[in-house]
């Protein structure tokens, strides 16, 4: 199976161009590679980096590489082969017999334009920053030209200028302590540096910000992503804000929210096929077989046992009459989930916030504070449990080669997408006290290295993922075998899987649009 051609487009100031792998073209995309996200739910992504060569004929592009600093860079993929494009009267008979299904698609390559074009799926969007290196073949008479480019998320990190200031009993500092405002200003910045939230992001923050934030003194200037970054993270959804590219936008960086913290469960349909719902998402379970795991590696979790949210509190200066802000934490337990061997040594993950959660004012402060409710603490302590049980398959992967990056799109970009739930892998023997696979549930992709090749003619993607456990919905019952009514399908349908698989299963459902409500 072959993927879809990566398109690669640059400006250098005179328009774009197109760089994509086709005969006699001057310099054409030779390999890239894209490093997103990150390992550890404990941090949060950096903007993505694109290092990509050029295969460089002439030798044009490499005697003028010092001046591609700053080059703009757009990186696409083609579309599928629709099946319109075989009606041509006869064309049919023109195929040979042995020809496969998965081979067709090659038969009518899909068109290149000269230009990016918005309807198509854009994997980056960034520019050159300075590095790299150009390499002469040996025996051939042509360059290599090696680059690297950062998202444009990357400004936001360089952007550290002054808020809103403030006024009475809050003079002296600026950023306004209402979320909504600040929501407001800085997706205004964010837009101004072509990088908006995404509509879905934007709806999230709204439902999930605090009542307060503490404002900035004068004499701190946080930069822009730290104030998206700390603007809804005492949600116990976990937030981490990933810059993502949107179709159909002329300039597609958009900011989104991955949510390791949010809980997936695992169900069967009627006709035996297994689904993860997530976020009103619902996606289809990943066989063992079309995904490249180390031969030999499974991660012991480290395991936490707290999570520490270090957010701020109010205080009150009676001789100038105005408030100020200091730092204050939260603690968050397991609240008894996790067996006791694994806590006996003290181990935190820390979480930054910008949330007042403490008000030392003697009730002059009005305006509330973050108290977290005891769901939101037994959120948290499911998220603890997860990381702490789960154990994590090392150096794991999905390639083009077998899993189709049309259907599985969503697990070849270069940030947090959907879930993936595995059955029959080799790891399926190992089971918990509870009778699950030790590998059980409902993984999210948060971080790893997105590559392409195009070789012999051949397009390859490849993406090593780093994995997040996610945690099971704790409202959800054990299923009882009356529970297994829906089922339509013969036994034979599912005789494949291990009575420790079906003990992943969180519910039957009687249909898909029943996941997602």
């Amino acid at each position: 199976m072959s993927g879809r051609l990566a398109l690669l487009y640059l400006d250098r100031g005179n328009g774009w161009e197109c760089l994509t792998p086709h005969e006699n073209d001057q310099a054409a995309l030779e390999s890239l590679s894209i490093d997103w996200g990150v390992d550890s739910i404990g941090d949060q992504p950096d903007a993505p980096v694109l290092r990509f060569t050029i295969r460089d004929r002439s030798g044009d592009l490499a005697g003028d590489v010092l001046y591609l600093a700053g080059a703009k860079v757009w990186l696409q993929k083609t579309d599928a082969v629709p099946w319109q494009t075989f009606d041509i009267a006869g064309q049919w008979r023109q195929v040979a017999e042995s020809v496969s299904w998965a081979e067709l698609a090659d038969l009518k390559p899909p068109a290149i334009p000269s230009t990016p074009d918005s309807g198509l799926e854009t994997i980056f969007y960034g520019r050159v920053t300075v590095g790299g290196e150009v390499t002469q073949r040996k025996g051939r008479n042509d360059w290599l030209v090696s680059l690297y480019a950062s998202g444009m998320s990357v400004l936001a990190h360089r952007q550290a200028a002054q808020g809103p200031e403030q006024s009475g009993t809050l003079a002296g500092h600026h950023w306004p302590a209402s979320p909504s405002e600040r929501l407001d200003v800085l997706q205004s910045r964010l837009a101004a540096l072509n990088i908006p939230f995404s509509d879905t992001a934007l709806a999230w923050l709204r439902r999930h910000l605090p009542p307060v934030l503490a404002p900035y003194g004068d004499d701190s200037h946080p930069d822009l992503i730290t104030l998206v970054r700390n603007l809804a993270s005492s949600s116990p959804d976990w937030p981490l804000v990933y810059e993502a590219y949107e179709q159909g936008r002329n300039t597609p960086g958009v900011m989104t929210v991955g949510l390791p913290g949010s809980p997936a469960y695992v169900a069967m349909l009627p006709d035996g096929t297994l689904a993860t719902s997530w976020q009103g998402h619902v996606t289809g379970t990943v066989r063992a077989e079309l995904v490249m795991v180390d031969d030999t590696t499974l991660a012991l979790p480290d395991p936490v046992t707290q999570v520490t949210l270090k957010g701020r509190k109010v205080t009150w200066d009676g001789e100038k009459s105005v408030f100020g802000f200091e730092d204050s934490e939260l603690t968050f337990s397991d609240r008894g989930l996790v067996p006791d061997n694994l806590t006996e040594s003290q181990k935190s993950v820390s979480v930054d916030s910008d949330a007042v959660i403490r008000d030392d004012t003697g009730g002059r402060w009005t305006a509330g504070v973050y108290m977290p409710s005891d769901s939101d603490r037994l959120r948290r302590a499911d998220v603890i449990l997860a990381n702490s049980t789960r154990l994590r398959p090392q150096s794991l992967r999905v390639e083009s080669r077998k899993v189709d990056d049309v259907e599985y799109a969503a697990q070849f970009h270069p940030w947090a997408g959907l879930p993936l739930t595995f059955i029959h892998n080799r790891y399926t023997p190992l089971v918990a006290r509870d009778g699950t696979p030790a590998t059980a549930g409902a993984w999210l992709p948060v971080g790893g290295t997105l590559t392409y090749r195009h070789t012999a003619g051949e397009a390859t993607w490849s993406n090593e993922l780093d994995l997040h456990p996610l945690p099971r919905d704790p409202t959800l019952q054990p299923l009882r075998w009356g529970d297994l009514r829906p089922l339509t399908c013969r036994w034979e349908r599912v005789t494949d899987m291990t009575w420790s698989e079906w003990g992943q299963i969180d519910v039957i459902a009687t249909n898909e649009s029943e996941l997602d409500k």
